[in-house]
Order: structure tokens, then C-alpha cells, then sequence
């Protein structure tokens, strides 16, 4: 039983990675301020946090991040075929938010 619970606590951590800056390429640590507040993996979350923002801060944040999209696809097609880090699945997510935030933004 101890050996379960071990197994889960490991699995299931309480408290959210932190982010280890050392993990991301020099060209992309200027967005690492974005990760903990916009980089969200789960579709419900990441569209609720869409609508509960402004247009302008939507804006703002494509702007910030979308001239660096070929940057972070280059970051994350560097692990292929291996499992990406916690700071590459960030980035992952962020540059999903931001693909999908471009679309609403140019169909309004």
C-alpha cells in the first residue's frame, strides 16, 4: 500500500511544476512571464480564459508571442522522438492559445 501511495504522490504532485528557465533556449526565455499565466493545456480552461479577457490584452499577447512561433515549433520539433519537458509542453500549449486566440481575433 505505501508503495501505491508513493507511485501516485509522485504521479500526482501537489503543487505545480516549477519552471526551470535553464530548460528553455535563450531565444524564447522572454516568454517565459507568459507561461505560468497563458500557457494552459486543457481546452475548457484555455477558452474560458479566452472569453474572460480583453480584445486588447488578446492583442497584445499575439503580438508578443506570434513573431517567435517558428522559434518555439523549432524548440519543440528538436525533441523528436522523445518526451517533451514541462517547459517545451508550456510552450506547446502557449503557442496553441495563440493560434487559436489569431483565428478569433481575425474572424471578428
Amino acid at each position: 500500500m505505501k508503495r501505491i501511495i508513493v507511485t501516485l504522490e509522485k504521479g500526482f504532485p501537489d503543487k505545480i511544476d516549477a519552471i526551470d528557465i535553464s530548460n528553455i533556449p535563450l531565444n524564447l526565455r522572454e516568454l517565459s512571464p507568459l507561461l505560468s499565466k497563458w500557457a494552459i493545456s486543457d481546452d475548457f480552461e484555455r477558452n474560458e480564459k479566452i472569453k474572460r479577457s480583453s480584445k486588447t490584452s488578446l492583442k497584445k499577447l499575439v503580438d508578443s508571442v506570434s513573431p517567435k512561433i517558428n522559434e518555439i515549433t523549432n524548440y519543440l520539433d528538436g525533441f523528436k522522438n522523445e518526451p517533451l519537458s514541462h517547459e517545451a509542453t508550456l510552450f506547446q500549449s502557449l503557442a496553441e492559445l495563440i493560434m487559436e486566440i489569431s483565428i478569433r481575433l481575425e474572424s471578428k
